[in-house]
């Protein structure tokens, strides 16, 4: 892959890492919420018990996705590639979200329709505005997973001023960058929060906002950079090879080892600063080498993968849709348990399936990517 190719290149596999990550958000809210009582010591059901490490790995996915997309467009357009990546942007991520939150605010929290006005206007004004996760009293109060899409938008609007420079600083430097800034920050919330004190949440929301995720970001704008250049030593072992693959997934199922083991004796979590500042950077490296896995599967466009791609590509709506089934089904007298995730998973699929035909789809193939010019502008060089 060239600097100036004008394919862009695909994985489908990441979009069964996207799935993965969606299902155990989905799961962890239904044992949390759900009251859905698993009792074994096996390691893959303590692993549900801490799902909302899937949202770790969708900002690692973001990160690679985004900034692939964004040099992409600066390639094309140095000088005009903004307003294109914001619409595609807006028009990928508004559509569901102002949907889901209007059905929450009706069918499970309609309370908010009769609070003040003052209530009202703070509410309405921040989740528009996609601010709403730098506030505590309106960063879980409707449809509480839309804290994420608040960071997630905040992200884009850093990739719109930091592509030129990504397009110019070298790989190392970035990542350093990014790392060196995330765990400061984060370090720095727990000489304001102290570890082992009773502000456990405010701790947990402060570290993870911007900047305090810019090293889990940084890890997948690192691949994106690496495979736009599609030169140097880290492009090179992005390639399609299976002993590429296999290497990618030893390192994963060392790093995931690793974070898992240095993660269980210490689950307290925020009553440990170490952890507090590095546990997530250990975490984004297990799921940038599992990205890297499906990238250099040779085998990737086997029929056999289409379904479980297929959850990926709707794994936005499972996102969205699955709080609000949960809890009007919740409500529903002796369905608990493993009955209730049955049913939350069902509807979940349904309305995810049916939003990502009827809705996001279609919003997203009325803003395309604008065409190379006839006369094009020269490329900015990418250096290594």
């Amino acid at each position: 892959m060239t600097p100036n190719s004008q394919a862009r290149p695909n994985y489908p596999l990441i979009d069964m890492l996207r799935a993965a990550a969606a299902l155990m958000v989905v799961v962890y809210h239904v044992i949390v919420i759900g009251q859905w009582t698993i009792a074994s010591q096996a390691t893959f059901i303590r692993l549900m018990h801490i799902g909302w490490i899937g949202v770790d790995c969708f900002f690692v996915i973001s990160g690679f996705v985004i900034a692939l997309s964004a040099l992409k467009d600066y390639e094309r357009q140095p000088l005009d590639f903004r307003r294109g990546f914001a619409l595609r942007r807006l028009a990928r991520i508004a559509p569901l979200y102002i949907l889901t939150m209007l059905l929450f605010v009706f069918l499970v929290k309609p309370e908010l329709l009769t609070a003040l006005p003052k209530d009202q206007w703070l509410q309405g004004v921040t989740h528009l505005l996609f601010i709403h996760n730098l506030f505590i009293p309106t960063a879980g109060a409707i449809n509480s997973p839309n804290w994420s899409i608040g960071l997630e938008m905040q992200f884009y609007v850093f990739m719109l001023f930091a592509t030129p420079w990504l397009a110019r600083v070298s790989i190392t430097r970035m990542f350093l960058t990014l790392l060196a800034v995330g765990w400061g920050y984060r370090y720095l919330v727990t000489f304001i929060y102290v570890p082992g004190g009773d502000e456990g949440f405010k701790q947990f929301f402060y570290t993870t906002q911007l900047p305090g995720t810019l090293d889990e970001f940084g890890m997948g704008m690192a691949l994106a950079m690496a495979v736009t250049r599609g030169r140097g030593r880290l492009s090179a072992w992005l390639t399609p090879q299976w002993r590429h693959c296999a290497a990618w997934a030893l390192l994963a199922v060392v790093l995931s080892v690793v974070a898992w083991q240095t993660y269980w004796p210490r689950s307290s979590y925020w009553n440990v600063t170490p952890m507090i500042v590095f546990w997530r950077t250990l975490l984004a490296g297990a799921f940038v080498s599992w990205m890297a896995v499906a990238m250099t599967l040779p085998v990737a466009h086997w029929r056999v993968f289409k379904p479980f791609c297929y959850l990926g590509q709707i794994s936005y709506g499972i996102y969205l849709w699955h709080l609000l089934v949960l809890l009007t089904l919740f409500d529903v007298p002796g369905l608990r348990g493993a009955h209730l995730f049955n049913r939350v998973l069902l509807g979940t699929l349904v309305l995810a399936s049916l939003s990502w035909h009827w809705l996001e789809k279609p919003f997203m193939q009325r803003v395309k990517s604008p065409p190379r010019p006839v006369a094009p502008v020269p490329p900015v060089p990418l250096v290594g």
